[in-house]
């Protein structure tokens, strides 16, 4: 885990939710969970979502290790080239004095 990613859980039956940041270490704790089943989810930038199952339970902790991949990043560079406008004297040798 990475710090400063986005974790999640939810129940959907109860509709409960609680998120968090994870700290410079990556880690993260939710406390005082009322028992029952949660999906836990995990985001960062520039990596892909990680989605578990948990069950919380009374007087026990739970733990659910996530793992970031790198996700697919693209770059795009467009480069653009024109014709270069270029300024002639036509005149004759009298103009330049």
């Amino acid at each position: 885990m990475i710090g400063g990613a986005t974790v999640t859980l939810k129940n959907p039956s109860t509709g409960f939710s609680r998120s968090q940041t994870t700290g410079a270490a990556g880690g993260y704790s939710f406390e005082l969970i009322p028992p029952g089943d949660y999906t836990l989810e995990v985001e960062a930038k520039g990596f892909k979502k990680d989605v578990r199952s948990v069950t919380a339970l009374v007087g026990s902790v739970s733990t659910a290790d996530l793992q970031l991949e790198v996700g697919n990043l693209s770059e795009i560079v467009q480069v653009e080239a024109g014709a270069a406008v270029v300024a002639v004297n036509t005149g004759g040798c009298d103009d330049w004095e």
